[in-house]
């Protein structure tokens, strides 16, 4: 009797593992499952609403369909200028960095991989500023006046997230020196 005792305990303990396995790996695979449901429509809506800057730029000035089109030409056409260019940026970059971790880097490498870079941003620069100015001739006389208030607004932002980012610097490095000495 003992030993009936015994086993029908462990099979009961056995059938309570099984269930709380399985109910384990059922919560686990629904959540899976939910997760990537949810990113899905996430995906879904954020395509719709695709928000590019360009997007913006063309709500912003409310361009017409046709300036629409050319809009979109321009940009591709300058898409594939500033990909190209930030290929070779990185490609410099990485062969700046092999050269620097050797054992005696080469300066004359050094510095005409530098000369590059500085090259590759000025057309980087240059590039940016003749898309900006196609845009802007194909635009009327009241969307070049939201044009340029854009831009500034651009620059704006920019120049507050830089402001942002040495101030938060800053108060890290100060919390720093104040924490070693």
């Amino acid at each position: 009797m003992n030993f009936l005792l015994r086993t029908r305990f462990l099979v009961i303990v056995i059938v309570v593992q099984a269930v709380l396995l399985i109910s384990i790996l059922a919560t686990f695979g629904y959540r899976v499952y939910r997760y990537n449901q949810i990113n899905r429509d996430n995906r879904v809506i954020s395509r719709g609403n695709a928000q590019q800057p360009g997007d913006v730029m063309a709500k912003s000035l409310k361009l017409s369909s046709t300036q629409r089109q050319e809009f979109r030409q321009f940009r591709a056409q300058f898409r594939g200028t500033m990909d190209s260019l930030q290929v070779q940026s990185r490609n410099a970059s990485k062969r700046l960095t092999e050269e620097l971790v050797k054992d005696t880097p080469n300066w004359n490498a050094v510095d005409s991989l530098i000369e590059l870079l500085g090259e590759l941003e000025k057309s980087q620069k240059r590039a940016l500023v003749q898309h900006f100015v196609q845009v802007k001739s194909n635009c009327t006389p009241e969307q070049q006046l939201r044009f340029n208030k854009f831009i500034q607004r651009m620059n704006d932002y920019g120049y507050r997230k830089n402001r942002e980012f040495d101030r938060n610097r800053r108060e890290t490095r100060n919390r720093n020196n104040s924490r070693n000495n």
